[in-house]
């Protein structure tokens, strides 16, 4: 199940227009400037009113959450594969590796389908991951496991996280994100943190 390119062919790679800071909320601009420089950050300011919000969100789930790390980003990176949203497994890749998510992982959870070479939690995430990305639900079985396996508020927080990456993805692919000539998460612990 490689991940592949999700746009129509063609020579041309059209994008969404990023917007030029002149055009934003000083507080939209004072944001931007204290955060990496990420494509996907500045796309968001192209809906000024929802983008602190977004911010907020996104630190509350990367930063400020209680799942362990690595298991996050292994969700993470699963939603990336299930959405075809190549800038965010781009992005998320590097994360991962800071988070000891290994290269043999990393490429279980891109190609196996279903997952199920990697520990048996593991496993389950991406299953989690799957289900709310392909069917928009969990199977019975999958939620029973999950709020007998975490508590609610761990439960309920792996489905936001999920729900929102895919979301994300969702967004990304429909502006068409570039990803960045360099690699602005490559060693750092959150795509939030310069």
């Amino acid at each position: 199940m490689a991940l592949k390119e999700n746009r129509p062919a063609g020579n041309s790679i059209l994008s969404a227009p990023m917007p030029d800071d002149a055009t934003l909320p000083e507080d939209i601009q004072n944001t931007l400037k204290s955060l990496p420089p990420i494509n996907a950050f500045r796309m968001l300011a192209n809906v000024p009113q929802s983008f602190t919000p977004f911010i907020n969100l996104t630190k509350s789930l990367l930063q400020d959450g209680t799942i362990n790390p690595s298991l996050r980003e292994i969700a993470i990176l699963r939603v990336a594969c299930m959405t075809s949203s190549i800038y965010e497994w781009q992005q998320h890749f590097y994360l991962a590796k800071t988070h000891q998510v290994s290269d043999n992982k990393i490429d279980i959870i891109q190609n196996e389908n279903p997952v199920s070479g990697l520990s048996q939690e593991e496993n389950f995430i991406c299953l989690l991951a799957d289900e709310l990305s392909v069917n928009a639900a969990l199977s019975d079985a999958t939620f029973k496991k999950l709020f007998e396996d975490y508590s609610t508020e761990q439960a309920c927080e792996f489905i936001m996280l999920i729900g929102y990456f895919n979301m994300l993805s969702r967004y990304l692919n429909g502006t068409r994100v570039q990803i960045e000539e360099t690699n602005p998460p490559e060693g750092r612990n959150s795509p939030l943190t310069k």
